[in-house]
């Protein structure tokens, strides 16, 4: 006879994770208009369970902003990366990877914007509370000095072939790639990573 089998119920944790990070892609096309119906569906759980997990709306969309603002992932790959020939493709990859980041992040940052707004004039479905944007600006600092370390250890070996130290050109990279899409601009402002790779090793001079 065949033994059963029942999978491990999910833990809190592990379900308040799996809930952020379905919320992330509904929080990045709908801001904080998105629905718990639409959480739900996404998550494939009721809707109650989200409130299981989360005290209210706010703390579940808090939760997924703050995924987006770890690191982990990024500088994962970033370190996983194959040794660049030369420093040119050590920029490009680590340039293609940021650009697609910082766009992610932009719109995360609006709709935590949103949130703090919503909150100010108290609507229903958004609970008030702490405004979120001092956690939003510590986890955004935290998060760009983790990727500043992974590409300094990505450019180190090419110290030979920079005049400025590899964690400056890091900072400068992160400055210009993570900066670049100012709110209110569009997410295609055609700074294509071939220009911004190009911009960062040689100047903009003729």
């Amino acid at each position: 006879m065949a033994e059963n089998r029942r999978a491990r119920p999910m833990s809190r944790e592990d379900r308040r994770a799996a809930i952020a990070e379905a919320t992330v892609p509904l929080l990045e096309q709908h801001g904080a208009t998105v629905t718990t119906r639409q959480i739900a569906e996404a998550a494939g759980v009721a809707e109650g369970t989200l409130f299981k997990a989360f005290d209210d709306k706010r703390e579940l969309l808090m939760a997924a902003a703050a995924r987006v603002f770890d690191t982990a992932v990024a500088v994962r790959e970033i370190d996983s990366m194959p040794p660049a020939a030369d420093l040119t493709q050590a920029v490009t990859g680590v340039v293609e990877l940021m650009n697609a980041t910082a766009v992610r992040v932009r719109r995360i940052m609006i709709a935590v914007h949103a949130i703090a707004v919503a909150e100010a004039k108290g609507p229903p479905g958004l609970p008030s509370g702490p405004p979120p944007q001092a956690d939003a600006r510590d986890a955004r600092v935290r998060a760009l000095q983790e990727l500043n370390d992974a590409l300094t250890r990505r450019f180190d070996p090419f110290r030979d072939d920079l005049r400025i130290p590899p964690e400056a050109l890091a900072r400068l990279l992160l400055s210009t790639v993570m900066g670049r899409i100012p709110p209110g601009m569009p997410d295609d402002d055609g700074l294509t990573v071939q220009l911004l790779v190009d911009v960062l090793l040689h100047g903009a001079a003729a």
